[in-house]
């Protein structure tokens, strides 16, 4: 069924905000930060794994790779964006 996923993660969200909602006042501030910290991490894994398999390929038995000019002007822009400040 088309949308199968979406309507799943929007009840999963709905579901998931009332339990925090209901349960904020429950759980001390050092481990929400704690969660806070260990969602950030995992976020940053994810992002960088998504973005290297995207970026290494193996094809004919040779490592190439693929998509690294959008990094390399990414760094140059934030190079001299950092610069002017």
């Amino acid at each position: 069924m088309i949308g199968l996923g979406t309507i799943a993660n929007t009840i999963a969200v709905i579901i998931g905000g009332g339990i925090g909602l209901f349960l904020k006042k429950g759980i001390k501030k050092s481990l929400q930060d704690s969660l806070l910290q260990a969602m950030g991490i995992a976020v940053l894994f994810i992002g960088i794994g998504g973005t290297l398999s995207q970026m290494l390929v193996f094809k004919d038995g040779h490592l190439e790779t693929t998509g690294t000019m959008l990094m390399d002007i990414f760094f140059i822009n934030r190079y001299f964006n950092w610069r002017n400040y």
